[in-house]
């Protein structure tokens, strides 16, 4: 081989190369999730834009650097795992690959976020180690499910509690009685007070089966042609004894010309029941409840759906969690309830392709406002 091949050759190997690198650069620039590579320092060779994303570093600001001076991981009691067990050096250390790891990573806003890392040493062609590569995941909204859900269950197995706590006591109580004339009014009492927790217990596990339910698909949607109009007229009409025994008076108004919609006549009967419940519960004597709609003539469109009440309001900090599970706010001390009643109507309203949101100044009432499709999208694709 002469001269030129020899340099033809190297000229063409050196090609290659570059454009393989050129392709691992851009796989790895490409993953969604955060992946960094350092030496045997621990020093950042490579930082893709998942790793900028998710951290808010750029590549240009942290190459060269040590990553504890710039993600410094600690585990969920704050503990530094920079010296004592970092995932690159316990890799690099044993040659096997770390997998799903949690950890608290640092950011460029200066807060930690939760991260699933995993590792793995990185060898040459000899089997030495030259460094690392870590790939790191944002976990924050798994982090804080996991949060609400044992708050949920908390909140849930608190409540459980109570009801049946009164169940067994006041049915001891009524074993341990000798039954006579004289103790019939005591014992109707006990039994009232049960029959009345019972039903508690039972409104409780109903409200929470029927979210299960209707998020898992097991009760499907079953929309059909409905007066809007028609249902909230009857609900009215339900709830009037109600009201007046509370004193409060319930009011209702639609806007002209309202078109026929395609709802789940059940769910839909059970939400705004729901909402009227809740604005009844919170309305003082002498107060009002309004059930109106607003339709702005679109055939394509949204109704409103409003339920005011002249209730104490809710304040500000309370008005975007008063549709979570079992979320109830500093006003509603006192007021029976399981706090699952207007997480079922955004879940009921959701299902149905609409909205759902609160308007509400302190002291001064509140407004809850359905926005539903006059036909839901589930019902458009069984056209």
């Amino acid at each position: 081989m002469d001269e030129k091949e020899l340099i033809d050759k190297i000229r063409k190997l050196s090609e290659d190369l570059a454009a393989e690198r050129n392709k691992l650069d851009m796989v790895l620039q490409s993953i969604v999730d955060g992946v960094y590579i350092t030496n045997l320092d621990r020093e950042i060779t490579f930082w893709n834009r998942g790793a900028e994303r998710i951290t808010g570093f750029k590549a240009g600001d942290v190459t060269g650097k040590l990553c504890r001076n710039l993600l410094s991981h600690t585990d969920d009691s704050g503990n530094s795992l920079c010296d004592i067990a970092c995932p690159l050096s316990a890799t690099m250390a044993t040659k096997d690959p770390i997998y799903g790891k949690d950890v608290h990573s640092g950011s460029a806003w200066g807060r930690t976020i939760p991260v699933s890392v995993s590792c793995s040493p990185m060898l040459d062609s000899n089997g030495n180690i030259v460094g690392a590569i870590e790939v790191f995941r944002d976990i924050s909204e798994q982090k804080e499910l996991e949060r609400q859900k044992a708050n949920f269950y908390s909140m849930v197995s608190h409540d459980l509690k109570s009801p049946l706590t009164l169940i067994m006591g006041y049915s001891e109580l009524l074993l341990d009685m000798e039954i006579d004339e004289g103790s019939k009014e005591k014992s109707r009492e006990f039994a009232e007070a049960i029959n009345k927790s019972g039903k508690y217990l039972f409104s409780m596990i109903d409200d929470f089966m029927s979210i299960s339910r209707i998020e898992s698909g097991a009760i499907p949607l079953k929309p059909k042609p409905h007066n809007i109009g028609e249902l909230l007229a009857r609900l009215a009409d339900a709830f009037r004894p109600v009201a007046e025994k509370k004193g409060i008076r319930i009011e209702h108004a639609e806007s002209d010309g309202l078109p026929t919609m395609e709802y789940d006549r059940k769910l839909m009967d059970r939400a705004l029941s729901n909402l009227i419940t809740n604005a009844l519960k919170f309305t003082p004597d002498g107060g009002t409840v309004t059930l109106r709609t607003e339709y702005e003539g679109d055939p394509s469109g949204y109704v409103k759906i409003l339920v005011t009440d002249t209730g104490p309001g809710i304040p500000e900090e309370d008005q975007g969690r008063v549709f979570d599970w079992h979320y109830r706010t500093k006003g509603s001390a006192g007021i029976e309830g399981t706090g699952l009643g207007l997480a079922i109507v955004k879940t009921f309203v959701e299902a149905h392709g609409g909205t759902v949101g609160v308007s509400s100044v302190y002291s001064n009432g509140s407004t809850f406002i359905m926005r539903l499709p006059l036909v839901p999208p589930s019902a458009l694709e069984k056209r």
